[in-house]
């Protein structure tokens, strides 16, 4: 048991390390207006009153392709949940719907830039914002995230 709560502290503070230079929790997401794969429109505003994760992710990823299927079990879970895909460092619109078709993505997949990339604060991927109701920021997270941790930090 104490190896378990040890293993626990290491895996808490490499995860606060890591997220160190990331937008702080209560600060106001950053608005964007993002096309999708279809060509859809996406406005972070449109979502307001409704719980948002941000999944920045990159095609050439590993961990952002095993990661994937956690973050559909989560959109398929709770309807109420927003979930969102950004694509950051992609060489074409082909190679992220590539992606996305190998990893059966089903929630909506955002094709970013470097001002939404800057303005996250992204550094490496995958990396996770969990957004309020309000707009604020309530968690972030850098590295691969369970399914069960996708959850406790949507419900908290």
């Amino acid at each position: 048991m104490v190896q378990l709560a040890i293993v626990l502290v290491v895996v808490m503070i490499v995860s606060a390390f890591q997220a160190r230079h990331l937008i702080s929790r209560g600060e106001a997401a950053p608005n964007f207006v993002l096309r999708d794969l279809q060509g859809v429109e996406h406005e972070l505003e449109q979502y307001r009153g409704k719980t948002v994760l941000l999944a920045f992710m990159a095609p050439w990823c590993t961990v952002c392709g095993l990661e994937a299927s956690n973050l559909v079990a989560v959109s398929d879970d709770d309807p109420d949940k927003v979930v969102l895909g950004l694509m950051i460092d992609y060489s074409s619109p082909a190679e992220a719907q590539a992606f996305v078709e190998e990893h059966e993505i089903s929630f909506p997949v955002l094709l970013g830039n470097e001002s939404v990339h800057r303005a996250y604060a992204v550094k490496s991927f995958p990396t996770l914002y969990v957004i309020d109701e309000e707009g604020a920021i309530r968690h972030a997270v850098v590295g691969y995230t369970t399914w069960a941790g996708l959850k406790l930090r949507l419900a908290l």
